[in-house]
């Protein structure tokens, strides 16, 4: 056997099984993590060889896949599961693989005594990838004749690969069924359909309100399989589906669509063309809402006039009434103002030395026909306060040496307390101090004896103080002895912070390992004084470059090496990162008529996502500003926007006074337009203007036809299924003759590599 030729036969059944698309019928559901399943049972009767699409990164989680309406006959069709978007180099397969037949059995146990058929082959294509199978199971057979399968798990079914390495499981023969043999080649034609899409639009009487919409129309083909033999034809999957744009109902002034917009409408080969019809009501009368707001002020004042406190205002109450205004004449009717509501008491508040005349302003109840509310409330002084004063005197002994460090605690005396009376005005606050209590007396107070030292006090004596009398405060000092010698040691550390500019954490800080630095102490055992040798060597820290954070720039690429000494402090640097900016897309500000024809250039405005912009209302001449559709302010996105200024023409005025229009119901009266059929009934096409006592209606209907372009996608090669099943079932018969020749010619059932 010439295992060269083979492997050759191999790679390219591999190959074709690739390139054929997937049956018609096969439902795959992978959304689930704990139901993901690949069901055949919809698959056409009689189809013999069944092919699944199976994209690689679904492999790769533990979760399992269920294989659901496998047949349970020898003769059942052979599922081929094609798996697409496989990396190159090591790829780990974790999924479990389970089986469940059309006759209800599942859940299969690992072994080589399966009693049911297995029509399962997984093709993992013609690359050179290793695969690692590290968990759970794996049933069915495997193709992957350049490939590296290292067995970590049991694999019930054929393997075909470059290397096989068994490294932790088991492979368990299962050879796969039928053995289908060639059939004869049958013919291949293409058909083609057509889907169209019109929309009528008319009044509710059923006269036409506007010229019929007319979409481009829809092509579709699909492959036709005629048996050579037996002339039956099998038709594959029409092209791709594809939609009609939605179209907006045309604008009628004085009627309203009952469809704003026919939506976009997808459409396959098996569509029928589309009819739609929009139909259209006269307005009726407008209903407003009328607001009005009450508001309460309640001022404070002394007796003079003069603003005694900030003036309280209530938060407002609102009232509402609808109005209704008529469609034609703008006459409006009233309705009832919302019900009565209250503002709450309001406590005068306390100002000190001064008591109000009313010490709260009481609820008030008010109604739509209600004015705003006005109170005052007064202020008058009060009389003077008689308190207390009282004032300590205290005594501090400090225990020094020469150089002024404390020898020993300070003696703190008991404080001594004096009072006079003082009398307070009420709003000056000016203060009259009576006399202070009688004087008093400190004890003298010896000075502490302490090894090694001699006071040059021995004692303080008696103390005499008053209430003028400032605290007192005397100082013993000591004597000294020689001192000691001992070592420092400090260290100095180095933190880099990365932040976004709004301060917050953009990447874990970076501390460096600290560094160390010593010297020698010299300390008089009496004063404490010390006196310090020089530090330990100067250090450094390495320079620390930046981490990359994406979409981000940082305002210092390295934080460069710093070299430290015993004298420096903690090294503490903050690198920020910035955004990079996007460019956004443009912003158009258009200035239109009513009907939306352009009065004036655009102005289109571009800058970065996230940034602001604003649009300018224009004066146009012989134009009125009437609205803005869109946001006339607001920040760029990555979205293209538009803000419309929308103006209404000025009426002109003719050499009568009028305004050059002709009245309503009187024709003939005004300016020739030139179009004799201008005021002519059922010839709604044509604008007219008419003048009725200063109200100017305009009736314009407008007929407007769009013509959309459709997009041919490009088509994908297709494989007809039963042509290609040809030649898979050759292959197929080829790859099992090939398993059983190499099991029976090796004599090999199990080989396991650690």
């Amino acid at each position: 056997m010439d295992f060269s030729d083979v492997f050759q036969q191999l790679i390219s059944s591999s190959t074709s099984y690739t390139s054929t698309t997937q049956s018609k019928g096969v439902i795959s559901n992978y959304s689930d993590m704990n139901n993901r399943y690949i069901d055949v049972s919809g698959v056409a009767a009689g189809t013999q060889i069944i092919y699944v699409n199976v994209p690689f990164e679904y492999l790769s989680d533990p979760q399992p896949i269920t294989i659901k309406g496998i047949s349970n006959s020898l003769t059942g069709p052979t599922i081929v599961i094609n798996v697409t978007g496989i990396p190159d180099g090591n790829q780990n397969i974790s999924t479990q693989v389970q089986f469940n037949y059309i006759d209800g059995t599942n859940a299969l146990p690992n072994s080589e005594g399966h009693t049911e058929p297995n029509h399962v082959l997984w093709n993992l294509g013609t690359g050179g990838q290793t695969f690692n199978f590290s968990s759970g199971r794996f049933m069915g057979s495997i193709l992957a004749p350049n490939a590296t399968i290292n067995a970590g798990v049991n694999i019930d079914g054929n393997i075909v690969a470059n290397v096989v390495n068994i490294t932790g499981g088991e492979s368990h023969r299962w050879d796969i069924h039928p053995q289908p043999t060639q059939p004869t080649q049958p013919t291949q034609t293409s058909e083609s359909q057509t889907v169209n899409e019109t929309i009528h639009y008319i009044y509710k009487n059923g006269d036409k309100a506007a010229d019929d919409y007319q979409a481009t129309p829809l092509n579709f083909t699909r492959t036709v399989t005629t048996d050579k033999v037996t002339g039956e034809k099998t038709y594959g999957s029409w092209s791709a589906d594809q939609s009609f744009a939605a179209v907006t109902s045309p604008a009628i002034k004085g009627y309203t669509p009952d469809q704003a917009e026919i939506g976009s409408q997808t459409v396959s080969g098996d569509s029928s063309d589309l009819d739609f019809t929009v139909v259209y009501a006269k307005n009726a009368p407008t209903i407003t809402t009328e607001s009005k707001t009450i508001n309460e002020t309640i001022h404070y004042v002394y007796k003079d006039g003069t603003t005694a406190h900030d003036d309280y205002v209530a938060k407002p109450v609102e009232f509402t009434r609808e109005v209704s205004t008529d469609a034609v004449t703008g006459e409006k009717t009233y309705g009832s103002w919302s019900a009565d509501q209250s503002f709450a008491a309001v406590t005068s508040p306390a100002i000190k030395g001064y008591t109000p005349d009313q010490a709260e302003i009481g609820s008030q109840t008010v109604s739509g026909d209600s004015s705003d509310l006005d109170f005052t409330v007064v202020y008058a002084k009060n009389a003077p306060t008689i308190t207390t004063e009282s004032k300590t005197i205290n005594e501090t002994i400090h225990y020094v040496y020469k150089d002024g460090t404390t020898a020993h605690d300070d003696y703190v005396a008991k404080p001594v307390e004096f009072t006079r009376e003082v009398s307070t005005d009420a709003v000056t606050g000016e203060k009259t101090y009576g006399s202070w209590s009688a004087d008093q007396s400190f004890a003298a107070v010896t000075s502490p004896a302490i090894k090694g030292y001699t006071p040059d006090q021995a004692e303080i004596g008696s103390q005499t103080v008053s209430g003028d009398s400032s605290d007192l405060d005397f100082t013993v000092v000591y004597a000294k002895n020689a001192p000691t010698i001992t070592t420092e040691s400090k260290t100095i550390n180095e933190t880099i912070h990365y932040v976004y500019k709004d301060g917050t954490t953009a990447h874990d800080d970076y501390v460096a390992k600290p560094v160390e630095f010593t010297r020698e102490v010299s300390t008089d055992a009496v004063t404490g004084e010390k006196t310090y040798g020089a530090w330990s060597a100067d250090r450094s820290f390495a320079a620390v470059t930046s981490p990359e954070l994406k979409g981000y720039t940082a305002d210092k690429a390295q934080i460069d090496k710093q070299t430290v000494n015993g004298d420096s402090k903690d090294l503490e640097f903050k690198v920020t990162y910035t955004k990079t900016p996007v460019a956004g897309g443009n912003v158009t500000a258009k200035y239109v008529d009513e009907n939306g024809n352009p009065i004036a250039d655009d102005v289109i405005a571009s800058g970065n996502v996230g940034d602001p912009y604003s649009t300018t209302q224009k004066d146009v001449l012989g134009y009125t500003f009437k609205e803005v559709q869109g946001n006339p302010t607001g920040s760029f996105t990555d979205q293209d926007q538009t803000v419309t200024y929308v103006y209404t023409k000025n009426p002109t005025t003719d050499n009568n006074g009028g305004t050059g229009l002709n009245q309503p119901g009187k024709p003939g009266n005004g300016t020739d337009t030139g179009n004799s059929g201008s005021n002519q009934p059922g010839n709604p096409s044509q604008p007219s203007n008419a003048t009725n006592n200063g109200v100017i209606n305009t009736s314009t209907n407008t007929g407007s036809k769009v013509n959309n372009g459709a997009v041919n996608s490009p088509e994908l090669p297709q494989t007809g299924e039963n042509n290609s099943q040809s030649q898979t079932m050759s292959f197929i018969g080829i790859l099992l003759a090939i398993f059983g020749s190499l099991l029976g010619f090796l004599g090999i059932k199990k080989r396991r590599n650690d």
